[in-house]
């Protein structure tokens, strides 16, 4: 009696041993599922951020080009300006000049 005592004891035993164990199981198969979501989640923001910044770096590229477009624009118009002054003066001395004779 005391024998099958022990041996039922030791069957229960493993019975919950292996149920406890089932349950880590799933749990740990449930973690596994929800950090391979979490991987492809990331993944695929990983991927959707590099296209953002990829198309940032063309817009960031097309904009140091219309300023350098820019800048090129601004000082020809510095020289033009500068060349109309000089021709200004020249005229007005060529002029005092005239109005002299």
């Amino acid at each position: 009696e005391d024998s099958n005592d022990k041996a039922a004891k030791l069957a229960t035993e493993g019975k919950d041993r292996a149920e406890a164990a089932e349950k880590l199981k799933a749990q740990a198969e449930q973690d596994l599922k929800r950090s391979r979501e979490q991987h492809e989640a990331t993944t695929a923001d990983l991927v959707r951020l590099k296209t953002q910044c990829e198309a940032l770096r063309e817009e960031i590229r097309g904009t140091e080009q219309r300023l350098s477009t820019a800048e090129a624009a601004r000082d020809g118009a510095y020289k033009s300006r500068d060349s109309a002054v000089q021709d200004a003066d020249r005229a007005r001395k060529l002029q005092q000049e005239a109005n002299k004779r």
